[in-house]
C-alpha cells in the first residue's frame, strides 16, 4: 500500500511530492545472535522514499532513496523533458505527446540537441539531487561512494 505525504511549504520549491512506498530492496542484515553473527545482503520489502522533482534543467524526474544500509538510490530522468526544455530555450516550436515529439519546426536542431546529451550530463543532473536528498554524507564519503554510483535511468536506458 502506498502512503502519500505532502511536503511543507519550505521544501515545496524543490519537490512536487514525496511518496513513501513499500518496495523490494537489497539491504544489509545481521544474522545470528550474541557473539555469533555475521552480515548478509538480503532482498527485503522496505519503505523507500520517492522524491518527485520539477528540475530547472531536466523537467520532471524522481529520486528514490532506500533508508537502509547500503542506502541504494535510483534517479529517473527523461531525455524528452530535457530536450523540450532545450527547444524552449531556443524558441523552436514543437509538439510533444508523452515521450514523442510529433512535430518540430527544426528537426535538425532537435537531433543535434539529442546527440549532444552525454553520460556526464546525466550524472551531473543526478548528483545534484542525490546531494540534496542525502545530506548526511560528507563530501569525503561521497568521493569514496563513486565506485557504487546510483543507477541513473534516462528515457528507457540504464546507465551505471
Amino acid at each position: 500500500m502506498n502512503t502519500t505525504r505532502k511536503i511543507t511549504a519550505a521544501v515545496e520549491t524543490l519537490l512536487s511530492s514525496l511518496r513513501v512506498t513499500r518496495e523490494p530492496a537489497t539491504i544489509l542484515t545481521a544474522i545470528g545472535k550474541d557473539d555469533r553473527w555475521h552480515l548478509e545482503l538480503k532482498r527485503r520489502w522496505v519503505e523507500q522514499y520517492n522524491f518527485y522533482v520539477q528540475d530547472s534543467r531536466w523537467g520532471q524526474m524522481f529520486v528514490r532513496v532506500c533508508p537502509y544500509f547500503p542506502f541504494s538510490t535510483r534517479v529517473c530522468l527523461n531525455q524528452h523533458y530535457w530536450l523540450a526544455l532545450r527547444l524552449q530555450e531556443r524558441d523552436i516550436r514543437f509538439q510533444q505527446c508523452a515521450n514523442a515529439f510529433v512535430q518540430c519546426a527544426d528537426p535538425g536542431a532537435l537531433q543535434k540537441l539529442a546527440d549532444s546529451l552525454t553520460a556526464n550530463d546525466l550524472i551531473t543532473g543526478a548528483q545534484k539531487w542525490l546531494t540534496r536528498f542525502t545530506p548526511f554524507f560528507t563530501s569525503e564519503e561521497r568521493k569514496h561512494a563513486g565506485r557504487s554510483a546510483p543507477a541513473v535511468f534516462c528515457a528507457g536506458r540504464v546507465l551505471r
